[in-house]
């Protein structure tokens, strides 16, 4: 079943979830984990659908999912996602809701973040729009690598946005942290979101960047 908010942002009855991916992540898993059975239900959600009738890419992290926890398989989703974009030349829209890289699996989830770095950046330079949308929480690995990556970045109203968790960088710096740290709101006012809106505002928002950007 479809999220809500991939729902809530795209046109009625238009969203066709992809498979297209499952071949190649069997592999990818088969190779990093060895012998353990690979496991393709997980946290991303890839299709493709119209918002105002302009077709797009989109792509949910599912916080029900492992609280939407990236590892191997979720980064080969991510960057699978973005090439098939790059090649049919699709504007990209992800909502994220995600706890980080999945540090169960190691190095080989940790590998996920240059690799849907590395995506991105082929994405961009063939001039194509990608706007994430950040929802509560949004935090680690997600954020720092293809979340923060987008040309636009829109935040939820009062979503938790950052890095490491408040708790562990107030026992790092021996700091009392602002109470509005790691909100939406605060990383607008520090240069790391562009627009902090209403959920219910997020659709006409995407809509009129997707205008703008449209060729």
């Amino acid at each position: 079943m479809v999220k809500k908010m991939i729902n809530e942002i795209t046109d009625d009855n238009t969203f066709q979830k992809l498979n297209i991916v499952k071949t190649k992540i069997k592999t990818v898993l088969s190779q990093s984990i060895g012998n353990e059975k690979p496991k393709l239900d997980n946290s991303v959600i890839i299709g493709v659908a119209s918002i105002r009738k302009i077709k797009i890419l989109c792509m949910q992290l599912d916080k029900t999912c492992r609280m939407g926890t990236i590892g191997v398989a979720e980064g080969e989703k991510v960057t699978l996602a973005f090439e098939y974009a790059t090649k049919k030349k699709l504007p990209i829209v992800a909502v994220v809701s995600s706890g980080g890289i999945r540090v169960n699996e190691g190095t080989v989830a940790l590998m996920q973040m240059a690799k849907m770095a590395a995506a991105v950046k082929q994405h961009s330079a063939k001039g194509l729009l990608y706007i994430s949308v950040v929802t509560t929480p949004t935090l680690g690995g997600a954020s720092a690598s293809f979340v923060s990556l987008a040309d636009i970045i829109i935040a939820e109203k009062d979503a938790i946005y950052g890095f490491s968790g408040r708790r562990i960088i107030e026992d790092t710096t021996h700091e009392q942290l602002p109470e509005d740290f790691q909100t939406a709101e605060y990383a607008k006012r520090h240069g790391m979101v562009d627009i902090v809106a209403d959920k219910s505002e997020i659709k006409q928002i995407i809509s009129k960047l997707l205008r703008l950007h449209e060729r």
